[in-house]
């Protein structure tokens, strides 16, 4: 656990408020490999229009105290949502992401370290 906390956003330099990340500074890279933290923590769903992406990253541990997490995903981040749920428990490059371009690789695997849902291989370095 103490390396899984190392690799994620808990062990990263990161500004937090409130209990979430306000902003992770850490350099993610096409090389950087990442996985899901854990299997089963994230679904993607259809709602009219939207996909959203609800899991159970920081969930309390009394039932029904808050409400299901969840943000809304991009159409051009979605198959690379569900690659990182199929490739569960392997870490895969950012650059191995189904996205149409390396800085929506980027930015969906900074979106998903700073809620807590993915970590990197390796600590990752600050930016």
């Amino acid at each position: 656990m103490a390396e899984e906390k190392a690799s994620s956003v808990h062990g990263a330099s990161a500004r937090w408020e409130d209990g979430a990340v306000q902003d992770a500074t850490v350099r993610i890279k096409g090389n950087t490999k990442i996985r899901l933290i854990r299997s089963g923590i994230a679904r993607l769903c259809s709602e009219g229009a939207a996909i959203i992406l609800y899991h159970i990253a920081d969930n309390s541990r009394v039932y029904h105290k808050e409400e299901p997490k969840s943000l809304e995903i991009r159409d051009e981040h979605t198959d690379a949502v569900e690659f990182l749920i199929r490739s569960y428990p392997k870490f895969v490059s950012v650059a191995s992401l189904p996205c149409d371009s390396f800085e929506d690789k980027v930015s969906l695997a900074k979106l998903l370290f700073e809620q807590s849902l993915v970590h990197s291989s390796e600590p990752l370095l600050p930016s």
